[in-house]
């Protein structure tokens, strides 16, 4: 596929997920602050969710695996982008250093109990990790993986003074293509 084509296939994407994207920045918009000084999504892809922070936040930063699409990101010079694999997108951030981590449709890309544990020590005070997982793969990922760690991660509330908030799919949301959204909030 040339340049111009791969381009305008990922206009297209872009313009899909910031709509499918809405409806859950406007769930969030009502449970958490979403203003600060960095954020950073960890397989960006096309960057429809940092688009959607334009103005909230000082310095925003998206890391994404395809080198193609960071390629592709950077022309729309909104933020800065990374092309990285997925388990080394957090290695250069300083521990304390970012308000919002997000990892959207993190579908097998990213294992959550290995990407909570690398992110929560990046994050600020009162700083926010949010993942989120498709509705299709809720049976395997969800229940299997994510579910537990939840647990796991209530469990540890008490010690490392973390919040766990989950929304599951049983709430409305426009386009509710992400499923599961998990909200961690480092207090």
């Amino acid at each position: 596929m040339d340049k111009k084509t791969y381009y305008a296939h990922n206009d297209e994407l872009f313009k899909l997920r910031a709509e499918q994207l809405h409806g859950l920045f406007n769930f969030l918009n009502n449970h958490i602050n979403l203003t600060g000084q960095i954020v950073v999504s960890v397989g960006c892809g096309v960057a429809a969710d940092l688009h959607l922070l334009k103005g909230r936040y000082s310095q925003k930063i998206g890391i994404d695996a395809n080198s193609s699409v960071i390629d592709y990101c950077k022309k729309q010079q909104h933020a800065k982008f990374i092309h990285a694999r997925h388990s080394k997108a957090l290695d250069d951030f300083a521990d304390n250093s970012v308000d919002m981590l997000l990892a959207l449709d993190i579908d097998s890309h990213i294992l959550p109990q290995q990407f909570i544990k690398q992110a929560l020590p990046k994050l600020k005070k009162n700083g926010t990790l949010i993942l989120t997982e498709r509705q299709h793969n809720e049976q395997i990922y969800h229940r299997m993986l994510l579910l537990p760690f939840i647990e796991e991660i209530k469990e540890q509330n008490k010690q490392h003074n973390i919040k766990v908030f989950t929304r599951l799919h049983d709430e409305n949301l426009e386009h509710d293509r992400d499923n599961v959204v998990l909200i961690v909030t480092k207090q």
